[in-house]
């Protein structure tokens, strides 16, 4: 194999009160790569970025899709052999649908087919992590889903244990991205060290509600179940209309909603393709009240993750 096309799909994080544990896959948006196998010393070279990021994004060695395949080559010993490596970015910088682990996962997939596939999944997490923590921390609830595809829950990172909980029959996503860019960095700086036990107790029982509900495939509770009182309450605040939006989706008929990732992105979980488009355009008018545009996606929960097309 010289040449490979990959497909990455968009991940949503801290899923309600999964804060860095649990994160699914989306259908939709995602991060479109070609990577190829040419004579060279060893070496990541980066040759395109179309889409979002063009003019922000380094394009040279220092993108993180660069970064990512090197350390495949460098883990198998590649030294005569370059990859050339072409972005095409469907997902927005800086967003917080895992715009980050779409690019390093799709380059990871990539780089590891067209060397003989010799990196295992947990091998390619690690990595993924690593990379990760290059710009935004050490956190695998983007990255993880992206590569294995549904709910993914980290059980542990040291040592790294993940595990999949696959998709939910029936569940649906609606997705509101307001027209700005939240660091990842910004985000974790607002949360406390502590916070009220009460809050972590409904925490608790939103978590396990959640999980049960996936590992059961029902999808009602799923939808219910996916609320936050420890972070949301202080991130919120970095989200213009944040609290518009949240009531907004509710009263279109959501069973829960929260943010996505680090924001500033929001999701909101209904039972049906018509009520997560009607969920999806409420959000928006929210947003539009509080003066800012916004794209808005509605997707199932990817069971697959990254892979060719």
């Amino acid at each position: 194999m010289e040449k490979i096309k990959v497909k990455a799909p968009a991940t949503v994080a801290n899923v309600g009160a999964g804060f860095d544990i649990l994160g699914f896959a989306l259908e939709q948006p995602y991060d479109e790569l070609e990577l190829s196998l040419v004579n060279g010393r060893g070496k990541a070279a980066f040759l395109s970025l179309e889409g979002y990021g063009k003019g922000k994004l380094p394009e040279n060695e220092k993108n993180l899709c660069a970064i990512a395949v090197q350390k495949v080559m460098d883990k198998l010993n590649i030294t005569g052999k370059d990859i050339e490596i072409k972005l095409k970015k469907g997902l927005p910088v800086s967003s917080g649908l895992g715009s980050s682990s779409a690019s390093i996962v799709g380059a990871l997939y990539g780089a590891n087919k067209l060397l003989g596939g010799k990196l295992g999944e947990t091998e390619l997490l690690q990595i993924g992590i690593d990379c990760e923590a290059v710009y935004s921390g050490a956190h695998a609830d983007n990255v993880a889903p992206c590569l294995l595809g549904g709910f993914v829950l980290v059980r542990s990172y040291e040592p790294l244990e993940i595990i999949k909980l696959g998709g939910v029959n029936g569940l649906h996503v609606s997705v509101c991205h307001p027209d700005f860019e939240l660091e990842t960095k910004k985000a974790r700086a607002v949360i406390p060290k502590d916070v009220p036990l009460k809050n972590v107790i409904k925490n608790q029982s939103l978590l396990t509600s959640l999980i049960y509900g996936i590992a059961k495939n029902d999808a009602a509770l799923v939808a219910r179940s996916a609320n936050d009182y420890v972070v949301e309450p202080y991130r919120a605040s970095l989200i213009p209309g944040f609290d518009d939006v949240k009531k907004a989706a509710l009263n279109a008929g959501a069973g829960s909603c929260s943010i996505s990732g680090a924001g500033p992105a929001v999701f909101a979980f209904t039972l049906s393709k018509k009520e997560a488009e009607t969920v999806s355009k409420a959000m928006a008018c929210a947003f539009s009240k509080n003066g800012l545009g916004s794209r808005r996606y509605v997707s199932g929960i990817a069971k697959q993750g990254v892979h060719a097309i």
